[in-house]
């Protein structure tokens, strides 16, 4: 595993994957296998490629545990299978509701009821982008003027603006749950509760 970012691409040879994808800018990984992967990717890589390394940045999440807060484990019989959730809620809402408890190192407990909640607001959104579409809303090329807005339709353009900036800021810093926070809040309470309904 220590050679995976580089014998995936096809070293030794200098194939073209590896040419344009050795090496990348940023590992995402769990805090538990720092020394069992992690180093092993930097020194392999370190001595197979030259001295150039693997990735310039590791992030590091927390591990996904049982809704008990337990490791999960075949033998305990508390995994959840991911493929499953994208059949029960949907693909979205499984990328949501993990990204949604996200933070750096910290373990977050995943069960059914918090997919449910990233798959009620996944409906949501679906559900507002209809209504708004029926009433005949659609993506012009370019928005009107300002002062053919409504105020309302200023305002919530002007939060978009803010909630964008405040989104790319997050991801940059590798915030992904905070981040999720943000759109999640922006689209429920201020896009769906207040400024469609």
């Amino acid at each position: 595993s220590g050679l995976g970012p580089c014998s995936t691409l096809g070293w030794p040879e200098k194939t073209a994957d590896l040419r344009t994808f050795y090496p990348t800018s940023v590992l995402h990984t769990g805090y538990d296998i720092i020394f069992f992967w992690v180093a092993r990717m930097m020194m392999f890589g370190l001595y197979a490629m030259d001295g150039v390394q693997p990735f310039d940045k590791v992030v590091l999440s927390g591990l996904v545990r049982d809704q008990f807060g337990k490791k999960m484990s075949k033998s305990k019989g508390n995994v959840v299978e991911p493929l499953e959730w994208m059949d029960k809620y949907g693909s979205d809402a499984v990328r949501f509701g993990l990204l949604r408890g996200a933070n750096p190192g910290t373990d977050q407990a995943i069960a059914d009821d918090w997919i449910q909640g990233a798959r009620n607001f996944a409906n949501k959104v679906w559900n507002a982008t209809r209504f708004a579409m029926m009433n005949g809303a659609s993506v012009p090329a370019e928005l009107p003027a300002a002062d053919r807005l409504t105020v309302e339709d200023r305002w919530i353009l002007s939060r978009l603006n803010e909630v964008v900036a405040e989104v790319d800021a997050l991801y940059e810093d590798f915030q992904f749950a905070k981040a999720m926070e943000a759109l999640y809040h922006f689209a429920w309470d201020e896009v769906c509760d207040w400024y469609i309904e």
